[in-house]
């Protein structure tokens, strides 16, 4: 679990090569919080901010289509990181905010 915290949080961007799993794992996030509050969620929104791809050597913060719940793939090739979350307010460490969201990183494994 990563928590963005309201007030700043953010991740630079980065991506995850690894040339020992290149062609056998991939990345998964599921958001636990959104900019998009569904009618039964009961975690807090955050307002600007959030996940972005490079995507043509431009920055494309993907936040607007995504709601909590939702699964992203990505390869280990993309550039993509965390804009600052909500950073005109205070920063908030001691309560559940911001961005949070459940990040894996699935691999192919092999028996032979």
């Amino acid at each position: 679990v990563i928590q963005y915290p309201v007030g700043g949080g953010f991740l630079h961007k980065h991506n995850d090569k690894d040339p020992d799993n290149l062609d056998s794992q991939v990345n998964l996030l599921i958001p636990i919080t959104s900019k998009k509050k569904g009618k039964n969620s009961k975690f807090k929104t955050f307002s600007t901010g959030g996940l972005y791809y490079i995507i043509n050597k431009e920055k494309v913060n993907i936040e607007k289509f995504l709601k909590a719940g939702d699964l992203i793939f990505h390869n280990l090739n993309i550039d993509h990181g965390v804009n600052s979350i909500d950073d005109h307010k205070n920063l908030d460490l001691i309560s559940f905010n911001g961005r949070v969201s459940l990040n894996f990183s699935v691999g192919k494994f092999f028996i032979i």
